[in-house]
């Protein structure tokens, strides 16, 4: 009688292997029938291979593997006997670690696209150029926080924070500013829409002293002039420009003595948090090149107020906030008298004029709302008067104040909140202040009971000259 016994493989039923890993899958080939040598048979993908004398297998898959594998073990006595087995895999694609940033990098001065840029992840080789239609886009960028860099002959470099998501593609829209006149400033905006298009027009606007106590506000609709007064333009406006590309640009040629205040606003609105989600980036550029980057802040409001700017130094203060209304602005005084700062507060108020940090949303339960006005060149026995204005729009409070020196001073007044009648008054306020009876400032601010107050009224200016969206 035949006594042979066939021999047997033992290996795990199943492979999982990460393409571009290395694996070595130990298995057991024996035959029962002492003495007797068993021979082994592999049939399996290119990525496996098998190592007789070690009993093992050897997987190492690439990311072109990926799915699922099958391999079968095949062994044999001398006596034919023999014993297959069937293992079936699965390679996965391994995890991302890189990104891809992504854009169009456009001339800040006339909103096109730009090519032969050079864009680069700082500290990297990683670099792209700008092609004729200003795109440009890097692959495999580590994730984390990164510092894009672009530079063109004839323009002022430029550098940006960019977080890089491990396995997704970032668009971070680049303006180049050609090089300025000393003492120009030019000022950029680009952002991101979303796939519906949105936001569709985030909108520049730029305050600041036009002299004789008087101010500008140059935007879409008063679009300034760079070779007159007030010396500020805006270059370039996405909805004048085919496609309604995300890019803005103002440019001030002839700063003057005084406060500038720039700010963005979500003309339509799609989002309550459509300036966040855009992840705008203003930039500022002077003729020594870049001067400040702001990327903004998350949160809601349908304004994003960036920073301030004296005119007379040069000198950026970074607001960064947004906000549901627009910020007020000074158009200065009568007499002479003129304002360097303004905003309200709350306590304390610092020592020496140094400005309070800036409030403009307060609870019911806060004790007061100020005030605070620097005031530069008053005469004495002039008069201010303050107005609290309450959502009704009636006066809730006036104050007033006689100079009895000339000079140059700072000075607050506020109203209390906390059990008080203005506690019951929710809404949008606003504090009006005048110099020698002239509207010289307007804060604005709220009271409610949250630190955020929604169902602000909206007042728009009718883009009449703009084709519809």
């Amino acid at each position: 009688a035949n006594s042979n016994q066939p021999p047997y493989v033992l290996l795990p039923p199943s492979l999982d292997i990460v393409a571009g890993t290395m694996a070595e899958i130990s298995f057991v080939a024996e035959d029962p029938d002492s003495n007797q040598p068993v021979q082994i048979n592999f049939n399996g993908p290119a990525f496996a291979t098998l190592l007789a004398n070690r009993r093992t297998i050897r997987l190492s898959p690439s990311a072109n593997d990926v799915g699922p594998f099958a391999l079968t073990l095949t062994v044999t006595d001398n006596a034919g006997s023999g014993f297959s087995l069937l293992v079936r895999g699965n390679v996965r694609a391994a995890a991302a670690t890189t990104g891809t940033v992504t854009g169009v990098v456009r001339n800040a001065a006339t909103g096109q696209p730009l090519a032969g840029a050079t864009v680069a992840i700082a500290n990297t080789t990683l670099t792209a150029t700008s092609a004729a239609n200003g795109a440009y886009t890097i692959n495999n960028v580590a994730a984390g926080a990164r510092t894009l860099t672009a530079s063109a002959t004839g323009f002022a470099a430029t550098q940006l924070a960019v977080n890089i998501v491990a396995g997704q593609t970032l668009t971070q829209n680049i303006s180049l500013s050609p090089t300025l006149a000393t003492g120009q400033l030019r000022i950029t905006v680009n952002w991101t829409k979303d796939t519906a298009g949105a936001p569709d027009d985030l909108d520049a606007h730029l305050f600041g002293p036009l002299g004789n106590n008087q101010c500008f506000h140059v935007f879409f609709d008063d679009t300034g002039s760079l070779t007159a007064a007030p010396f500020a333009a805006l270059e370039v406006d996405n909805v004048e420009l085919s496609g309604h590309p995300p890019t803005e640009t103002i440019r001030i040629a002839q700063p003057t003595a005084g406060l500038y205040r720039f700010f963005l606003h979500d003309y339509e609105s799609e989002y309550p948090d459509g300036i966040a989600r855009s992840r705008a980036t203003v930039q500022v550029f002077g003729s020594n090149g870049l001067l400040r980057s702001y990327v903004a802040p998350t949160g809601t409001g349908e304004y994003w107020h960036v920073f301030e700017l004296n005119g007379q130094t040069g000198a950026l203060t970074d607001i960064n906030q947004l906000a549901a209304a627009a910020p007020a602005f000074t158009c200065g005084g009568g007499s002479g008298a003129t304002v360097v700062d303004h905003r309200t507060a709350a306590d304390p108020i610092p020592a020496n004029c140094v400005a309070p940090t800036l409030k403009t949303a307060f609870l019911t339960t806060d004790p007061l709302v100020w005030q605070w006005t620097v005031f530069n060149g008053v005469t004495s026995g002039d008069v201010t008067r303050w107005e609290f204005i309450q959502p009704n729009g009636s006066i809730y409070n006036t104050q007033t104040y006689t100079w009895p020196q000339s000079g140059n001073f700072c000075i607050w007044r506020g109203i209390l909140i906390a059990n008080n009648a203005a506690a019951s008054l929710p809404g949008n306020w606003q504090v009006r202040v005048y110099y020698k009876d002239a509207l010289i400032v307007t804060d604005n601010f709220t009271i409610g009971t949250s630190a955020v107050t929604e169902n602000f009224s909206r007042q728009r200016v009718t883009k009449s000259r703009r084709v519809p969206h």
